[in-house]
């Protein structure tokens, strides 16, 4: 399905887990009908809605995690009043400051230190074979992002990857911002009005497969091109995240804030 601005073309949903991912670098975004958007978010509105029965059942917390779809938030949601607010399109893309680079790699060393082996393992493998990330997150976007749904070998690999997001999360606070790139099936519209639905000013978007993140935007220049947009994340996991949770575009053909986390 193609992105059409016409008012008689079929609805439909640009999606950031309709593509396949072979690589980390960026997240090939495609088109999906309305229903079938739809239906998506509300199953994963339904697998969210079983955490918190899991959450609620006289279960150990690492019965709770294992039996849960999604990982726990490790930090608050961070509300619209502290919410950063956006650089404008054409700002100067600063980098980091050395103080900043010092403190993020101080949590880096202290998150790595308290990684158990497998964990690590996980990661690494990962991220360094395409294979083993391709298959992992087409089984994950085909779940919708549920990790109940995958075989229960997946799901161990999935969810020891989510424990050490979860360890790098907990040295995050409301000022650890990342980035990510999503490449388009189409060129970014000129006019803001012709921007995919999804796209616009206080839409939500999810993200179900593995995202890897940069901390600053310039970061991603070798990757974004004339049909990438990137993603901005609130404060959260580090630089590999499951993204289920949401993402709201803040400023058209701009940036995205998002939640990189399952």
């Amino acid at each position: 399905m193609a992105y059409n601005v016409s008012p008689d073309a079929p609805a439909s949903r640009l999606d950031p887990e309709a593509g396949t991912s072979t690589t980390p670098a960026s997240k090939p975004a495609g088109y999906r009908s309305a229903d079938t958007y739809k239906d998506r978010a509300q199953e994963r509105d339904s697998a969210r809605e079983l955490d918190r029965m899991v959450e609620d059942a006289e279960f150990t917390r690492a019965r709770k995690d294992l039996e849960r779809a999604f990982p726990r938030a490790t930090v608050p949601e961070v509300s619209e009043r502290k919410r950063r607010e956006l650089p404008i399109p054409d700002s100067i893309r600063q980098p980091p400051s050395s103080r900043q680079r010092k403190v993020r790699s101080v949590n880096k060393h202290q998150a790595q230190s308290r990684l158990p082996a497998v964990g690590y393992t996980a990661v690494q493998n990962l991220i360094t074979d395409p294979d083993r990330w391709k298959t992992v997150g087409e089984a994950l976007s085909t779940a919708r992002g549920d990790a109940q749904q995958l075989d229960v070998k997946m799901r161990s690999q999935v969810q020891r990857v989510d424990r050490a997001i979860q360890t790098a999360e907990r040295f995050n606070d409301r000022g650890h911002i990342l980035y990510c790139a999503v490449t388009l099936p189409h060129m970014v519209p000129q006019e803001a009005v012709n921007l995919p639905s999804t796209l616009q000013p206080g839409s939500r978007l999810d993200f179900d497969r593995h995202t890897v993140a940069t901390h600053a935007l310039h970061e991603l220049d070798p990757t974004v091109g004339s049909g990438t947009w990137c993603s901005r994340s609130k404060p959260t996991y580090g630089a590999v995240g499951h993204g289920r949770r949401h993402c709201a575009p803040a400023a058209a053909g701009d940036a995205v804030r998002c939640g990189l986390g399952r």
